[in-house]
């Protein structure tokens, strides 16, 4: 055996921890020395290193004026590592205006910083260019980086050529001429596109009015947010000025060769009645004089608002200076043997007739006809007629009621004998004529009306139907009005004497209570009595529901007892 594997356990474990140490420490050297070799390699190259930043703005101009609009600027950097960030603004003589960030340490990335415009006293710098600076600092060496802003607190330039205040239209399309900064964005009202502009800029659009009043606003909006607003109101009128005529009114008759013409228009505008201005007062009220020519005139109105529209009038007026003509069938003086007389006539259409103090209607042609009660004696008939313009003509005729004389029929030999005896004599051989008369002759009785149909109307004012009643002797005569059922309706004579001859009754179309007839037909039934004889006679009248047109001058303010005293209902039923 050999030394070498001679020698003890222990001696070779301590060898084998001797080599392992060895190498531990010779790595544990090896690692210090590549420590302090990249210590003093890379050291001086992170010494040595400046760090980066680039800046930019959100918006080139800005207005710091409160209105809302672009009052601030955003700047935006980026910094490539961390470092030490200070940021200023500078005027155009690179001047300090404002510290927005003064050494704060950043991570590298993205960052932001806000300027309002303002100085660090805080008051708003003047217009111009400044610079946004952003400056970093890495461990000995530092770099900046700027962006230009301008402050503009200026509204920008508009103006409008042809659009004054308070303007008024009448055609409903609108141009409207004005000028602009021609940097500027012109709009109109809330329209979605703003106003494409000229050289210079100028710009012309266009606007569809509605009836009334139109507010356009248009506003020009510069770079920096900076608003010119200029608003008009545009009133578009298209209908023309309303004109109320008060008087005279339309068909007017006037007896007067200058009248007063009155009435209003609108407000600010123009008026000429038959070509001739009239002056118009601030409440739009006029008066104006004109004169008339005998006949026809016509009076035209013409109105001009302040826009052009224009609208007419006209009146008609009648000029009538000469009374109406009166023509009646009675003469002057005319004597008659009746109580009663009809009076019939003609006068001027349209005039208004009176028979001594009671209206007499007119028919379409200007006739007319009443019954006149008479006493005995003079009786003075008074005739007036008024036309539409108001002239006045008056007509009189004296009419001479007499009942008759016996005296100077009588023979001359009975004139000697009294009194009493020739009145006893006479009144014998009357009775004994009249005794024998009625036993030998009979009673013939007509009755007929001057129209089938009438309508009543108020009391005393309407329409009434002249009966004419014609007997051939002396009788107790009775007239009714029947109903459809042959009920008595109305009593126009109850059992009253009346002598041969032509009488004339008058009924209203009321009943004998004072109600007037339902409209329909009814009989008018008339009978005369004798002590031997009997004899009747019957004709239709028919009352209307309404009016008639083509008569409207047929009402009368009539009563039954106004044209003969025939319906004196106490008296009557008395008999």
């Amino acid at each position: 055996m050999s030394l070498r594997q001679e020698r003890p356990y222990h001696t070779r474990v301590r060898e084998r921890q001797y080599r392992h140490y060895n190498t531990v420490s010779i790595a544990s050297g090896l690692v210090i020395v590549a420590v302090v070799l990249a210590l003093f390699v890379l050291f001086p190259l992170d010494w040595m290193r400046t760090p980066s930043v680039t800046v930019i703005v959100d918006q080139g101009f800005f207005s710091p004026n409160n209105d809302g609009g672009q009052d601030t600027v955003t700047g935006i950097y980026t910094l490539s590592e961390l470092a030490t960030v200070s940021v200023e603004v500078q005027d155009a003589a690179n001047r300090v205006v404002r510290t927005l960030l003064r050494e704060q340490k950043q991570s590298s990335g993205q960052h932001f910083v806000t300027w309002d415009g303002r100085d660090e006293m805080g008051q708003v710098v003047a217009d111009g260019t400044y610079s946004l600076v952003v400056g970093v600092k890495g461990t000995i060496r530092t770099s900046t980086s700027h962006a230009q802003v301008t402050v503009d607190t200026q509204p920008p330039l508009l103006r409008l050529a042809n659009l004054p205040e308070n303007l008024k239209v009448k055609d409903p399309q609108l141009t409207i001429q004005g000028i602009a900064d021609p940097e500027a964005l012109v709009w109109v009202n809330d329209d979605p596109q703003p106003v494409a502009l000229g050289s210079g800029g100028s710009f012309t659009l266009r606007r569809r009015l509605e009836e009334g009043a139109n507010r356009i606003e248009v506003r020009a909006v510069d770079q920096a947010g900076n608003v010119t607003s200029v608003a008009r109101e545009v009133t578009l009128v298209t209908r023309p000025p309303e004109i109320a005529v008060v008087t005279p009114h339309d068909g007017m008759w006037t007896s007067q060769k200058l009248i007063s013409v009155q009435g209003r228009v609108e407000p600010g505008a123009t008026l000429e009645v038959n070509g001739n201005e009239v002056p118009i007062g601030a409440d739009g009220s006029f008066t104006a004089d004109v004169m008339l020519q005998e006949g026809e005139n016509i009076l035209h109105f013409e109105a001009t608002d302040e826009v052009g529209n224009v609208s007419t009038e006209e009146r008609i007026v009648y000029l009538k200076t000469n009374p109406p003509a009166i023509s009646i069938n009675i003469d002057n003086y005319q004597v008659v043997d009746k109580p009663s007389l009809r009076l019939w006539g003609q006068t001027e259409v349209g005039a208004t007739l009176m028979i001594n103090g009671q209206p007499v209607a007119l028919d379409s042609r200007g006739r007319f006809q009443t019954l006149v009660n008479l006493v005995e004696g003079e009786n003075v008939i008074k005739v007036d007629a008024q036309d539409r313009a108001g002239n006045v003509a008056t007509l009189e005729r004296v009419v001479k009621y007499e009942t008759g004389n016996l005296t100077p029929g009588l023979p001359a030999v009975l004139t000697d004998l009294p009194y009493p005896l020739l009145i006893g004599g006479g009144v014998l051989l009357g009775a004994l004529w009249l005794v024998l008369a009625y036993w030998r002759q009979p009673v013939s009785l007509s009755l007929s009306v001057d129209r089938q149909t009438f309508y009543p109307g108020r009391p005393g004012e309407g329409e009434v139907v002249i009966l004419s009643l014609g007997l051939s002797r002396a009788a107790s005569t009775t007239v009714e009005v029947l109903d459809e059922q042959d009920r008595p309706l109305a009593t126009l004579l109850y059992r009253r004497r009346r002598d041969s001859g032509n009488h004339y009754l008058v009924w209203d179309g009321y009943d004998d209570y004072g109600r007037p007839a339902p409209p329909g037909s009814y009989i008018v039934q008339a009978v005369a009595s004798t002590l031997t004889a009997t004899a009747s006679s019957a004709v239709q009248v028919n009352v209307a529901s309404e009016p008639f047109e083509a008569l409207p001058a047929r009402r009368r303010k009539i009563g039954r007892d106004q044209v003969i005293d025939l319906r004196d209902w106490s008296d009557s039923k008395r008999q």
